[in-house]
């Protein structure tokens, strides 16, 4: 079940700031920033691409992160409940990715927490809207591969956005990314 149409979310995104991220010169993720309270930063996620094909299973730098999907939904690949993953021999890898990684659907919740890698691989409807919190980063994100776990290299993030603290402080309105997207869609 939708909570909010895509069509009001538009409305109230266009004026709030807005960070679009692309892999691989893709649009993957616009976040538009609510507010920070207590060192918890709320933002709406407007997801427009899964992860890229190849990619591997992720964590994120946070302790943990929640999300209440707001329109859409999406599959993913997921693993719980992995610690001292920063150390894993590639023996050890290849078995959690191919023991240990499981399917979901999402379309109402989920909880992301510091053990937690995933991967979305199908995004239903052209685009899913999450509401989407976490704290301040706090840790080293990256990719768990057959290899053993891969640090995010410098291409893969945000380089000028880096540790991401105040971003929004400095980007750009929802209405200028959202406006150029059209632009050059047609």
């Amino acid at each position: 079940m939708d909570i909010i149409h895509p069509k009001l979310l538009y409305s109230l995104c266009r004026h709030l700031p807005c960070h679009k991220i692309e892999v691989d010169g893709r649009p993957y993720i616009e976040r538009f920033f609510l507010f920070n309270i207590f060192g918890i930063e709320v933002v709406i996620h407007r997801i427009l691409s899964p992860d890229p094909e190849g990619r591997t299973v992720h964590n994120h730098p946070w302790m943990w992160a929640k999300s209440l999907i707001m329109w859409g939904k999406y599959n993913e690949d997921r693993i719980d409940g992995l610690t001292n993953y920063q150390d894993l021999t590639p023996i050890e890898a290849k078995f959690i990715l191919r023991r240990h990684s499981v399917s979901q659907t999402v379309d109402r919740f989920n909880f992301l927490h510091a053990g937690t890698f995933h991967r979305i691989y199908y995004i239903d409807y052209e685009e899913v809207w999450t509401l989407f919190w976490h704290p301040k980063w706090s840790r080293v994100w990256g990719f768990l591969t057959e290899a053993g776990f891969e640090r995010a290299s410098e291409d893969r993030i945000d380089k000028d956005k880096r540790p991401m603290e105040q971003w929004w402080k400095t980007a750009k309105k929802g209405k200028e990314i959202m406006e150029k997207e059209r632009k050059t869609s047609k």
